[in-house]
């Protein structure tokens, strides 16, 4: 993936987090994620949404076409079309974050019945993910007005980085080996960058989710990467990666953990306290949720 000075321009409201975000977990997930120091970032195509990538990736088609500029944008936009739905070179690997702590659709999606949202300060965060391998912070976009300007932005960009490509394909002819290269370069670093801007724009039937997410392309068949792991989904067997979330005393950048509605919740706050002194985190405030479900 290119470094942040390659890729278009995003605005504040988008790329800025606000000072806390939260993610949902079971008891058994906050339990992992504290004695791991990680969060699980899953393959972008195993998640609820049956349109994740879909959504943007229409958006951006779409942008490729209303460029006009005759039958070269025309072959990009099919381009495009065959490396995406053809891709097996990369992974897109996504861990769910959200701008508020204590949302019933949450508790209900993803929590289980006993769960806690985990409140993370994103500048520690932010330091965290810079210092692992290329993990990228981004909020999700459900306006559609909006996510159509950002993939014409993202379309502009990738135009331009065809147009050297087909320079050095239509000298293939002569040097075969060069247009090979110039194919799998455009393919490895422009469908990767592309392909992480779409994991943004999302359904806006999905906006009470108020989502962030962190990203990170691997690359599945690299044996030299031995990061890619499996657990047991809704989907059956899905991959997955580990994002070291971790600050340098060792520590996640917890704030505050809202336990979720339910019974039990004076036992269940103590027991959330308890479970985090243990483990030499003493400054976080457990938080009661002030929604009144029952799960069931």
């Amino acid at each position: 993936m290119p470094p942040s000075d390659e890729l278009p321009p995003t605005t504040d409201e988008y790329s800025t987090p606000p000072p806390l975000l939260f993610h949902y977990t079971s008891d058994a997930g906050l339990q992992g994620i504290i004695e791991s120091g990680t969060v699980w970032a899953t393959d972008i195509a195993y998640l609820n949404d049956s349109r994740e990538l879909g959504h943007g990736f229409d958006l951006l088609k779409q942008a490729l076409i209303d460029i006009e500029e005759g039958d070269w944008t025309d072959h990009l936009a099919d381009l495009v079309t065959d490396m995406f739905t053809g891709s097996s070179a990369f992974r897109i690997m996504v861990s769910c974050l959200c701008e508020r702590g204590d949302l019933l659709g949450q508790w209900r999606g993803y929590s289980g019945s006993s769960g806690y949202s985990i409140g993370l300060d994103t500048t520690k965060l932010n330091a965290a993910l810079e210092a692992g391998k290329q993990t990228q912070l981004r909020r999700v976009v459900y306006d559609n007005e909006t996510a159509r300007r950002m993939a014409a932005v993202w379309a502009r960009f990738i135009d331009e980085a065809w147009r050297p490509v087909a320079e050095r394909l239509q000298r293939g002819s002569q040097d075969p080996d060069d247009g090979a290269r110039a194919m799998y370069e455009f393919a490895g670093v422009h469908m990767a960058t592309a392909a992480a801007a779409c994991t943004g724009l999302k359904d806006p039937s999905f906006i009470d989710e108020h989502e962030w997410r962190t990203l990170r392309i691997v690359q599945p068949f690299d044996k030299s990467d031995s990061t890619m792991k499996f657990r047991q989904g809704p989907m059956g067997l899905t991959p997955y990666i580990a994002v070291d979330l971790t600050d340098s005393t060792g520590k996640l950048p917890i704030e505050e953990v809202i336990v979720g509605p339910g019974p039990n919740m004076n036992l269940r706050m103590a027991a959330a306290e308890m479970f985090l002194l243990n483990h030499g985190y003493k400054n976080v405030e457990i938080i009661p949720s002030a929604i009144p479900y029952r799960p069931t």
